[in-house]
C-alpha cells in the first residue's frame, strides 16, 4: 500500500492574510500573516510568520512572531522567534534566537 505523504508550499513569492488548516507538510518560504494548525510546519529560511499557530511539529528556520502551541517545537541556526511557545518537545539549535515565554506542557 503505498503512503499519501502530502506536501504544500507557500512560495517565496506569496504572501497571504488569513487562515491555513494543513493535515500533511507545510512550507512557508514567503509571508503569513494568520493562525494555523498543522500536522507538520516548516517555516523557510525567509519566511516571515505572524500569528497563532498550533500543530504537532513545528520547525523554524525563517521568522516567526506570535504565539506557538505543539507538540514538538525546533528552532534552527538562524532564526528569529518573538513571542509564547508551548510545547511538549523542544530543540534550540546554536545561533537561533527567542526573545519571548517558553512554556513546558501540552503542545
Amino acid at each position: 500500500m503505498q503512503q499519501d505523504n502530502d506536501l504544500d508550499v507557500l512560495s517565496k513569492s506569496t504572501s497571504v492574510v488569513g487562515n491555513i488548516t494543513s493535515t500533511g507538510e507545510f512550507r512557508i518560504a514567503g509571508r503569513l500573516d494568520g493562525d494555523g494548525s498543522f500536522e507538520h510546519l516548516v517555516i523557510c529560511y525567509g519566511a516571515r510568520v505572524s500569528g497563532t499557530l498550533k500543530g504537532n511539529l513545528i520547525e523554524i528556520f525563517g521568522d516567526f512572531e506570535g504565539t506557538i502551541a505543539a507538540e514538538r517545537v525546533a528552532a534552527f541556526k538562524g532564526c528569529h522567534v518573538n513571542g509564547e511557545v508551548t510545547y511538549k518537545s523542544l530543540s534550540v539549535e546554536d545561533g537561533s534566537i527567542i526573545v519571548g515565554k517558553l512554556f513546558r506542557g501540552e503542545g
